[in-house]
């Protein structure tokens, strides 16, 4: 057993942990669990479809990631990788990283909107507002959008998905 004195590493260092493992995890062949939680590695069977797999705590072993996309496993793939340079990038502190910046200005800050719109060239922006009495309507509707825009992600037409 490994013992760390709990002054030699900070938040920091463990969000730093965070984005470096994952970047660099393999989400086509491996699978996501709580290794606290399960004793060993749990007996899963991953299906072709599945882009990448996050298992729940309790049994049966359910993907909890079970609708996410190739697509959408590329961008958060690359946001992953991005988060983990950023982080240990010379100079780098905590409002840039949050705020973000453009490293392709000689770390020139910029907005994370603005980042976010260089890095991207399409990209869709949905507001709601639900002024309903009950509150689990809201959350019907809410998981009904959500649903529409996954098969935006994977390029169908929003419209012949939403139509009720």
């Amino acid at each position: 057993m490994v013992s760390y004195d709990s002054a030699s590493f900070g938040t920091g260092d463990v969000i730093m942990s965070f984005f470096t493992y994952y970047a660099r995890f393999d989400w086509a062949q491996e699978l996501v669990f709580d290794a606290f939680f399960h004793k060993s590695i749990p007996r899963y069977h991953r299906t072709s479809r599945e882009a990448m797999v996050i298992l729940g705590h309790y049994t049966p072993n359910f993907n909890i990631a079970h609708t996410s996309t190739v697509p959408g496993l590329h961008v958060l793939m690359k946001e992953f990788k991005t988060a983990a340079e950023d982080l240990s990038s010379l100079g780098m502190t905590w409002e840039k990283f949050f705020r973000g910046f453009d490293r392709t200005s000689n770390g020139t800050r910029l907005e994370a909107g603005t980042v976010f719109r260089n890095s991207y060239q399409n990209y869709v922006q949905i507001d709601i507002q639900y002024w309903g009495r009950k509150l689990s309507k809201g959350k019907i509707l809410v998981g009904w959008i959500e649903s529409c825009c996954l098969s935006l992600v994977v390029g169908k037409s929003a419209f012949s998905c939403c139509k009720s």
